[in-house]
């Protein structure tokens, strides 16, 4: 029995020594969880002093230039320039910019001004506005040329782009492009598909090195377009990239005119009515 308490006393003792280092291994647990919490609050107090500090050097700034340029007198524009178009005039371009002599320089944003101006007014392609210390504002504007008009709706005309906007005179001495869907077409949008192709050979034709006078393109097939020419002439014309009014695409088309024009002046080519130029490398006529 003796033997037997001893042997007890020997197990009791090892299972206290034991809870002891449990304890133990438990504390520097809890000490290494709560350095690590402290790090990371201190860490993201940082970060939020930072981010606080630059947002309040931000708006000191916006504040310091505030005072300092669109509150300043001294920036009161009472020289303004403006470089007009043919369609708007100056008085035109101040209304729809709200711009003029009396208000502050730094009174604006010229990005905001720009992006509204171009949203509202479909023909001009792009505008330049201008600061020069201490009063002077500088506006220049650049309209889009008609190109050709739209079939079917009425004033509707495109540039060299393909943009679309509206004219009121000039546009019955350009070609006509017949085919192309306008359900929903409004100013401001640019035409697609075989619609930029018929653009495209009416750019490339008109050019001076071609020479050659398009009247109409009718797009509604898929694969070519049917342009008619001076003196009852036409021509079934495709070219590689049609439509993608590319780089490559231009110089496949300007090759192909080339050689419409040389064809043109050859005895055939006068008494001939009707080309095909939907071959690489041919054209023929009749």
């Amino acid at each position: 029995m003796l033997m037997d308490d001893d042997r007890l006393r020997g197990r009791r003792s090892w299972d206290i020594d034991e809870d002891i280092n449990l304890k133990r291994l438990l504390k520097m647990n809890v000490r290494l969880r709560s350095g690590r919490n402290t790090k990371k609050y201190t860490l993201i107090g940082l970060v939020l002093f930072v981010l606080l500090f630059l947002l309040a050097l931000l708006f000191g700034v916006k504040a310091a230039g505030k005072l300092l340029f669109a509150g300043n007198s001294r920036f009161t524009v009472s020289k303004l320039y403006i470089k007009e178009g043919a369609v708007l005039n100056s008085s035109l371009i101040k209304e729809y910019m709200k711009i003029g002599e009396g208000k502050n320089l730094f009174g604006f944003d010229i990005t905001q001004v720009r992006r509204d101006f171009l949203g509202n007014v479909p023909n001009v392609e792009s505008v330049e506005i201008s600061r020069e210390l201490p009063d002077t504002l500088r506006v220049a504007i650049i309209e889009r040329v008609p190109l050709a008009r739209l079939s079917g709706r009425g004033q509707f005309v495109v540039d060299n782009k393909g943009y679309v906007f509206l004219t009121r005179s000039g546009s019955n001495d350009i070609p006509v492009i017949m085919g192309y869907d306008l359900r929903g077409l409004k100013p401001g949008d640019r035409i697609g598909g075989m619609g930029l192709a018929g653009v495209e050979a009416i750019d490339v034709c008109g050019d001076q090195q071609v020479g050659i006078h398009i009247t109409e393109v009718d797009i509604k097939a898929k694969d070519y377009v049917f342009i008619r020419l001076w003196e009852g002439k036409s021509a079934m014309l495709s070219w590689d990239k049609m439509g993608e009014m590319t780089q490559n695409s231009h110089k496949n088309l300007t090759e192909k005119m080339l050689k419409l024009s040389k064809v043109l002046m050859t005895e055939k080519g006068k008494q001939s009515s009707e080309f095909d130029l939907t071959y690489a490398d041919k054209i023929y006529s009749r």
